[in-house]
């Protein structure tokens, strides 16, 4: 109720920037509580704000959330594409933060594809991107991921998973983006 609140005070002033970060954190919210319909046109709100006052990072990680909406709702395709266009254009701008949110979703995407050996390893490029830079893993980003990590892991023997994960982890932030993107 706060942030609505807070979003209506901000739609009063006009401030689009604001806008587009509450309308973004109204995104997380819905999908903390498993409203994901509602997630989305929120998230799709606000990358179109973030556009409309040039904030090209945010947008990014506006089309990472929506990518984790489409993998949740079972559209692989759709979720690849928007974490795709999200990796290139933050490693394009050199914003590491969101990079790992984005792994960790086209991760996701190569499990539902059947692909446990490359999620194994994307998850692990995640996961160094994350410590290499000092990014903490969200609490909300790991509670949406960790159910697709431990449905995965379950499909490999223990030392084929921490073989791929060491392969991933062990790549560089430029290898592991070519190595998504492939």
């Amino acid at each position: 109720a706060m942030q609505e609140e807070c979003l209506t005070l901000a739609r009063e002033a006009g401030d689009v920037q604001i806008i587009a970060v509450l309308t973004y954190n109204l995104g997380l919210t819905a999908v903390m509580t498993g409203e994901y319909e509602r997630a989305e046109a929120v998230y799709e709100e606000a990358q179109e704000l973030f556009w409309e006052v040039g904030d090209r990072d945010l947008a990014a990680l506006a089309n990472n959330r929506l990518g984790f909406l489409a993998l949740s709702r079972d559209d692989p395709d759709r979720a690849e594409e928007l974490c795709a266009g999200a990796i290139r254009e933050l490693h394009e701008r050199a914003r590491i933060p969101g990079l790992d949110f984005a792994l960790d979703v086209l991760a996701g995407v190569a499990a539902a594809r059947g692909e446990i050996r490359r999620a194994a390893r994307l998850w692990g490029a995640a996961a160094a991107t994350r410590e290499v830079n000092n990014i903490p893993w969200l609490p909300e980003e790991r509670e949406m991921i960790e159910l697709y990590i431990d449905a995965a892991r379950s499909l490999l023997d223990e030392a084929t998973w921490h073989e791929e994960r060491e392969k991933g982890r062990s790549m560089t932030l430029d290898q592991a983006v070519s190595y998504a993107l492939e």
